[in-house]
């Protein structure tokens, strides 16, 4: 038990840390090629982010080429934003009330960039067509 315990510990950390450069990276790019930070935000970090699950889910078509690797690409590529939103969402709004009664903020409303809301509508609208019921109706075979 306590392995796993350092482990948790151990793998959180890991993630802070590769976050803090992650960030870090975004931000010297966006002012070494002098992009805004909304194209660095909206589409190049989600580029960045996502490459784990794009190896995933080529490695898991080209050698698994059968219905098992067909499952793998889908579940990666469908799961993955449910996996984090389950765990950053609650970290926000955590953050946001600790914020608040530290007087770091001055209200408890989670305010969106007006350059993002476009993008933030597209995508409500859009995900439920991306569930994996739907994705295999259109599957040809």
């Amino acid at each position: 038990m306590l392995t796993i315990t350092l482990d948790i510990i151990g793998g959180f950390i890991s993630v802070l840390i590769g976050s803090w450069f992650f960030t870090n990276t975004m931000e010297y790019v966006s002012s070494r090629y002098r992009v805004g930070a909304s194209f660095v935000g909206a589409v190049l970090s989600p580029i960045l982010t996502s490459f784990p699950e794009l190896v995933v889910f080529l490695v898991a078509l080209l050698l698994y080429g059968n219905v098992s690797g067909e499952d793998v690409a889908v579940g990666t590529v469908i799961g993955e934003p449910f996996v984090v939103s389950t765990i950053i969402y609650p970290i926000i709004f955590v953050i946001a009330i600790i914020g608040f009664y530290l007087h770091y903020r001055s209200d408890m409303v989670l305010e969106v960039d007006r350059v993002l809301v476009a993008p933030f509508i597209v995508v409500v609208a859009f995900f439920p067509y991306g569930s994996p019921t739907s994705f295999h109706e259109f599957t040809p075979g």
